[in-house]
């Protein structure tokens, strides 16, 4: 016959810490992914309705990373295709291929990546971010 021991396994107490840790730095991650409307929203409020004479240029980019990274860690988790070729695409895309070729030349002139940011890539990648956040919306009966 076989003795079994009633002592409760001692776990690791930095085991437990890194567990805890992780969670909790996380968190805010978890807090991006869950309401991407909001997040969405909040983007292109703090995007658009900066005053024009403040020179906080940096909120633009921050709003700009958070929600990338908030819409894309979403479309990882639910398994959603990340890049979806719409007939929109393919002109934008020639558009930046055509622009980014004429900036390559210019490594150092921020204006002229700044333009090319603003006016090609970052509504090319705010269209493609609807189509993940915007799925569930219905357009009302008129």
């Amino acid at each position: 016959m076989e003795s079994i021991s009633l002592r409760a396994e001692r776990s690791e107490v930095g085991t437990d810490f890194w567990v805890l840790a992780s969670q909790v730095a996380l968190r805010p991650l978890q807090a991006l992914m869950a309401a991407p409307t909001l997040l969405f929203l909040a983007a292109l409020t703090a995007m658009l309705l900066r005053h024009p004479d403040v020179s906080f240029y940096e909120i633009d980019r921050v709003a700009f990373g958070l929600l990338v990274v908030g819409v894309a860690g979403r479309a990882v988790v639910l398994r959603q295709r990340l890049f979806v070729m719409e007939w929109v695409t393919w002109p934008m895309l020639g558009l930046t291929a055509l622009a980014l070729a004429s900036v390559i030349g210019q490594p150092f002139d921020n204006e002229t990546w700044s333009l090319l940011a603003s006016k090609l890539i970052v509504p090319l990648t705010l269209f493609h971010l609807a189509g993940l956040v915007f799925t569930e919306e219905a357009v009302p009966a008129v």
